[in-house]
């Protein structure tokens, strides 16, 4: 542990607690998060300093983040000292600039020393105002470590390229699992078959189950808002082999809450494994020789299309057990799904050169990125923004571009495509080969970030039509 302190003592990073006051910030803590981030450190010129609270409002006391111009030796750290986490999200007041921007290096701690942290999502280099966005899978040697005296789970992250202008940022909060529920039936025996539907939080501000994770064994964990406000939240479990039961939660904190709930009821089916089945839903179809591991999509809309990618290759999960539907997806994330889903083999693009600026040949989607500008999927501009959430017109751009569709023609009657937008031709040509559809407002919502059950959808639909 002294070789952790003194590392990070060598470190010069720059975190400034200035206030300054922004028109824009609102209060409230930010949707999604459930925890506020128990500390923030900077270390210039030997000053600690120590911050907390980033989620519970916008207080108008922003952080400045890599304060050193000229320089890309600096880190932001970031910890909570009792719960892991697997979300982070950040509010940019000002926009960063750099020499040259590839992104930033994120890095866990395992409690001696920092590894590689593989994060998706929008965050990039803190270039862009707004509310920006990461997830991770958590790492399985991800452990506490000491600094200051303080002992917590960190993370850091750094620019890699010398800093030119600092970014600045309002709120701080993260989304970790604080709630953990052990779930028996009358006979002792654990019931481990629930699925985030039958569970339903009341009585609180914000009454959102944010994440949910089925753990096995008849344990279950929650990521839940918690603001200091909540003191009596309450947790129904409502699954129709069971009778109707309801527990106090109470004020959700910075700690792993447990309770351990009996169900009473018919559990004669209860051990008997859905994946047995042809059938999950009446109507729901799964080939019976390929079943996927995923234990949060039986509640989802895109359930059978997510299923169907899974057992052709086209789709991972996040985990090993969950598919993580309602997550964002990324440029280079839909990519992939589209070259796979396609049928491409990326061995036959093989280049080595490194066509953009912020990807390079040692990233895990080079080959992707390499066979898509081959083909035409995407475009010849100096970045890919490989991390960058993918917003719907342009995953049916790719989409189109793949199969070669004809485009010509650009009227398509949605309220808010332009026939002179420049994705207007594609979302023609997906629209009335019915890869995709409007709103029921009648609007297509084009700069919509799509999430990895609509990816899949979208993926289902055009293999069907085009493939």
């Amino acid at each position: 542990m002294k070789k952790f302190i003194t590392l990070i003592s060598t470190i010069s990073i720059m975190l400034s607690l200035t206030p300054i006051a922004f028109a824009s910030s609102t209060s409230g803590a930010l949707t999604g998060s459930t925890n506020d981030l128990d500390y923030v450190y900077t270390d210039s010129d030997d000053n600690i300093v120590s911050r907390t609270g980033q989620a519970e409002s916008s207080d108008n006391d922003a952080v400045q983040v890599y304060g050193d111009l000229g320089n890309d030796d600096q880190y932001l750290y970031m910890g909570m000292a009792n719960l892991q986490f697997d979300k982070m999200m950040f509010k940019v007041t000002t926009a960063g600039r750099y020499d040259q921007v590839r992104g930033m290096e994120w890095e866990y701690n395992d409690g001696s020393s920092w590894e590689e942290l593989e994060v998706s999502g929008g965050v990039n280099s803190f270039t862009q105002t707004g509310l920006q966005t990461l997830t991770f899978d958590i790492p399985s040697d991800w452990d506490k470590a000491s600094w200051n005296s303080k002992s917590a789970y960190w993370i850091r992250v750094s620019p890699n390229s010398d800093v030119t202008k600092s970014p600045w940022i309002d709120q701080i909060a993260v989304r970790a699992y604080n709630v953990k529920v052990s779930v028996e039936d009358e006979d002792g025996d654990d019931v481990t078959s629930l699925v985030s539907s039958d569970f339903d939080l009341s009585d609180g501000s914000d009454n959102s189950i944010y994440a949910f994770k089925n753990m096995g064994s008849g344990v279950y964990e929650f990521a839940i808002q918690g603001e200091s406000s909540d003191r009596n939240y309450e947790m129904t479990i409502d699954d129709s082999n069971y009778d109707e039961k309801t527990f106090n939660v109470g004020t959700v904190a910075n700690t792993l809450l447990s309770y351990s709930v009996t169900l009473d009821g018919d559990s004669d089916d209860e051990d008997e494994d859905e994946d047995d089945y042809d059938y999950y839903d009446d109507d729901v179809y799964t080939a019976s020789d390929c079943d996927s591991p995923f234990r949060d999509i039986s509640g989802s809309w895109a359930r059978s299309e997510i299923e169907d990618l899974y057992c052709r290759g086209v789709v991972e999960g996040e985990s090993y057990y969950y598919y993580e539907p309602n997550d964002e997806v990324t440029r280079a994330e839909f990519l992939k799904m589209a070259l796979l889903n396609a049928g491409v083999d990326t061995d036959d693009y093989e280049d080595e050169n490194e066509y953009y600026d912020d990807v390079r040949s040692s990233d895990w989607f080079y080959d992707y990125v390499v066979a898509g500008r081959e083909l035409g999927v995407i475009e010849n501009e100096e970045d890919f923004r490989p991390y960058d959430s993918v917003n719907r017109a342009e995953a049916v751009t790719m989409l189109v571009r793949l199969a070669e569709i004809d485009t010509n023609g650009s009227y398509v009657p949605l309220s808010d495509v332009s026939s002179t937008a420049w994705y207007a031709p594609y979302i023609r040509a997906a629209y009335y080969d019915g890869v995709v559809e409007g709103y029921s407002d009648g609007t297509f919502k084009p700069s919509n970030e799509i999430t990895r059950g609509e990816a899949a959808v979208m993926m289902s639909n055009a293999y069907d039509a085009w493939m």
